[in-house]
């Protein structure tokens, strides 16, 4: 009886409900710094929302971390195979493939993740692979270049926005494909522009 009493939700008395917080590892190649991200961001500009939701973005490569990943040895851990991944894969021409399976096998042998990963390997390599697709990451880039260009080409003309922001996001896009160790004759290639514009790009 004192439990249902405790369950009604038809009283008038206010219900307290466990506090939500949303948390976001980040470990991205690009330095974000910790930062707050809201759901409204992906609204239509000026529109009216009844819903908001706020998440706590942590970049886990930020120097102002290093705390919390001396504190939590599964984050430090992943953040370190993580990585350990992206310098094999920069380093060379390694296939990301091979690149994840060496980093698991770096992973320190009292690591309280190195058990889980190397049991289901196969299926973690698998999964980064698709959270990583290098051409369709790149394309999604390209895209977002030029709807950044469109949306400064309503303010100060589309012709110009547009041009500008593919430049820019060609740019972008030849400095991580040169920190890959994309020869420049590849990347002028990918990005159908002149060997010469690329080197001035990469020395920018």
């Amino acid at each position: 009886q004192e439990h249902r009493r405790e369950c009604n939700l038809h009283t008038p008395k206010l219900k307290r409900f466990p506090t939500p917080v949303f948390v976001c590892f980040y470990n991205g190649s690009t330095r974000k710094g910790n930062m707050e991200l809201k759901l409204s961001s992906m609204f239509a500009p000026g529109a009216r929302s009844s819903v908001e939701a706020t998440v706590q973005m942590i970049d886990v490569n930020s120097e102002e971390n290093k705390d919390l990943l001396a504190a939590c040895r599964p984050l430090n851990d992943y953040t370190f195979f993580v990585n350990r991944a992206l310098f094999y894969k920069s380093g060379s021409n390694m296939e990301l493939r091979d690149a994840l399976s060496l980093a698991l096998d770096d992973l320190p042998d009292d690591s309280p993740i190195k058990k889980y990963l190397m049991s289901n390997k196969a299926e973690v390599v698998e999964m980064c692979l698709k959270e990583y697709d290098e051409k369709e990451t790149l394309a999604l880039e390209r895209e977002e270049g030029r709807e950044e260009g469109r949306e400064e080409g309503r303010e100060e003309g589309i012709e110009i926005g547009l041009v500008e922001g593919e430049l820019q996001m060609k740019k972008k896009i030849a400095k991580k494909l040169r920190r890959e160790g994309k020869s420049i004759e590849y990347i002028a290639d990918f990005l159908d522009s002149p060997d010469v514009d690329v080197e001035i790009w990469l020395n920018e």
